[in-house]
């Protein structure tokens, strides 16, 4: 599932990350500040803040890291309700960045 979810990051805004989603995260103040207000707080909100600071001309930088396999509990990402909101906040990004260029 995440294989196609940064395949449709990559594509719908343009941007060459490997994994939007992974949970660590560094980030310069004027990249968040170029990147709000957010409209998603939810699942979408890692991406929404990626691709609004790259769409603002900032530059991502990924270092690899290493994951060791989950020891307890279940990952969410994958419940239907998840996966419907993070497709809800996605389409309603894209349309207002469609909206945006082709304002321009």
């Amino acid at each position: 599932m995440s294989l196609g979810y940064n395949w449709l990051i990559r594509a719908l805004f343009r941007v060459s990350l490997r994994d939007v989603n992974s949970g660590l995260k560094l980030f310069h103040r004027h990249f968040l500040e170029a990147s709000f207000p957010l409209q998603s707080d939810g699942p979408f909100f890692d991406a929404e803040a990626l691709t609004r600071g790259i769409a603002a001309g900032y530059h991502v930088v990924e270092v690899p890291i290493s994951h060791s396999p989950r020891l307890h509990g279940r990952a969410s990402g994958g419940s239907l309700r998840s996966i419907r909101r993070t497709l809800v906040d996605l389409y309603s990004h894209w349309l207002s960045e469609h909206e945006k260029r082709s304002l321009i």
